[in-house]
């Protein structure tokens, strides 16, 4: 299995919404904000690694879809977004702005991430049954 293989990476994507106070993201800008969630602690939650953790980005591993997508992807965001937080992604929203490599957890060891941030302004809510609770928060 390959979440278990360390000598194997799945990819998969990881989206973090943020809300920017001004034209530019700050590291310290008091005003900035990103969307957070826990993941539920108990059984809902099917990855027993993760259960009950925080994250600031919404992901998953990558897959073509049922419909053979030509860009799985941009296909994956679409599905990790519209399944987690009820977010219709468009096009405009897909910046990839770079590659996540950790080793720190089984978790990281088995997965490359590519990073994608959205300055999105609106309301963000959890959806899926898999997240206890999210919110955003300042940075």
């Amino acid at each position: 299995m390959a979440e278990k293989d360390f000598s194997l990476r799945q990819i998969i994507v990881y989206t973090v919404l943020v809300q920017y106070d001004g034209s530019e993201f700050v590291e310290d800008e008091e005003e900035d904000k990103i969307f957070f969630y826990r993941r539920d602690p108990g059984n809902n939650y099917d990855e027993e690694r993760l259960r009950n953790k925080w994250s600031c980005g919404l992901g998953g591993h990558i897959s073509q879809g049922k419909d053979g997508a030509a860009l799985p992807v941009i296909h994956s965001v679409i599905r990790e977004l519209w399944e987690e937080v009820g977010i219709k992604f468009s096009m405009r929203m897909f910046d990839p702005s770079g590659i996540i490599y950790e080793t720190k957890t089984e978790v990281d060891r088995v997965h490359l991430g590519i990073l994608n941030v959205i300055d999105y302004g609106g309301d963000v809510k959890p959806i899926d049954k898999e997240i206890a609770e999210g919110r955003i928060m300042t940075i």
